[in-house]
């Protein structure tokens, strides 16, 4: 029986002892972090969020988005009068 506990006791012991080798790596200056890694992000360990994923594969198409200038701003104003 004293040989099972002995057992049991160098089980526990070295379960205890192995338990912070699986703890997950922090990132120990958050703020230099996000200074030269902008783009990633803190929080998911230095992998970009999802949405900075979805806004990185969307293309940048000619004419889309932006103000409004040139001849087709003038022409919608004479338009109107």
């Amino acid at each position: 029986m004293t040989r099972f506990k002995i057992l049991g006791a160098a089980a526990i012991l070295s379960l205890m002892s192995a338990t912070p080798v699986f703890a997950q790596a922090a990132i120990q200056e958050p703020g230099a972090f996000a200074f030269y890694y902008p783009n990633n992000d803190v929080l998911n360990g230095g992998r970009p969020t999802p949405a900075a994923g979805m806004d990185a594969r969307t293309p940048v198409l000619f004419g889309s988005g932006g103000p409004v200038m040139g001849s087709s701003a003038k022409g919608a104003f004479h338009a109107r009068r």
